[in-house]
């Protein structure tokens, strides 16, 4: 048995790395659902102690587990650590290509704003400026279709203003990546030369994360939001990531998709008793006021 169960488990790891934990799933022709071995280290699931872990099972169950009849299903578990793309590691999170043709989109929506470098590696400074371009309009009262006219405009014009945006933040301009070091340095500087802290807040989405969230600026219910997506080592701006999610409102402070019925229940800034929303909520209740029969809060923004 722990030859056979060897040479089961070279075949399924042949060729990978060592995993951290392995385990074995049986399914003899008698048993309705299978049978799992927990997953343990290597060195406790080793062939030895498994192939004696379904000898036990077979006293006790009578099962007549055969692997080489081939009437035993059997599966080989196994957990390997995650790539440097899918860790929560914030230095492995940077971007920077030089050109469109070293990254590709796979999020078809919309919102999304695809940043193209033209012989540089400007990708998170031109995605801030498409934002900031954004809020400036939003601030002069233009329409959205003038912001849809700017998106379609060649971007070989924001170079110049990227470049004195990081160079007003101290930030290398001849960097081959930006990680989420320089967008924290990035987010300081906005919040220096931009209405002060808590008016523009920059938010990170990583594809390779499923779209999690890596990184927010301090603070809560900014004014505004600068949404970038992270994908394949380069930056895009998100003007709207609730397309991300398919939900109707993305809340960044929740980080999670949020109704208007349920939205008051756990977010930090909303407030329950006036369902108003912002940095200076929740209220503080000052006193209850008590009127036929019923406690009412008097409460303060």
């Amino acid at each position: 048995m722990s030859d056979v169960v060897s040479q089961l488990m070279d075949r399924v790891l042949a060729g990978r790395p060592e995993p951290l934990l392995v385990g074995l799933q049986v399914q003899p022709p008698n048993f309705h659902h299978p049978f799992s071995l927990p997953l343990r280290p290597l060195a406790q699931n080793n062939p030895s102690a498994l192939a004696a872990a379904i000898e036990r099972l077979n006293e006790i169950s009578h099962a007549g587990i055969d692997l080489l009849s081939g009437t035993t299903t059997t599966k080989v578990m196994a957990v390997w650590p995650l790539g440097a793309q899918r860790t929560a590691n914030p230095g492995d999170h940077s971007g920077g290509c030089d050109n469109d043709q070293d990254h590709i989109i796979t999020a078809r929506c919309r919102s999304i704003v695809r940043v193209i470098n033209p012989n540089d590696r400007l990708c998170l400074a031109r995605a801030v400026f498409i934002g900031l371009t954004k809020i400036w309009m939003v601030e002069r009262g233009e329409a959205a279709e003038r912001f849809k006219i700017f998106r379609k405009q060649p971007q070989d014009s924001h170079a110049r203003p990227s470049l004195e945006m990081l160079r007003k933040a101290g930030i290398p301009t001849d960097l081959q990546e930006y990680s989420l070091a320089h967008v924290d340095i990035l987010q300081q500087s906005l919040s220096h030369h931009m209405g002060g802290p808590g008016y523009v807040r920059l938010v990170v989405f990583k594809k390779e994360q499923q779209y999690r969230l890596v990184y927010k600026g301090d603070g809560k219910a900014a004014r505004f939001n600068i949404c970038l997506l992270l994908e394949n080592n380069h930056y895009h701006y998100i003007e709207r990531p609730e397309q991300l999610f398919d939900v109707k409102r993305y809340c960044i402070d929740c980080e999670k998709g949020v109704s208007r019925w349920s939205h008051w229940a756990g977010c930090t800034v909303v407030c329950r008793l006036c369902m108003r929303t912002g940095p200076q909520f929740p209220c503080q209740v000052l006193f209850y006021s008590y009127y036929k029969h019923c406690w009412f809060p008097l409460v303060g923004g």
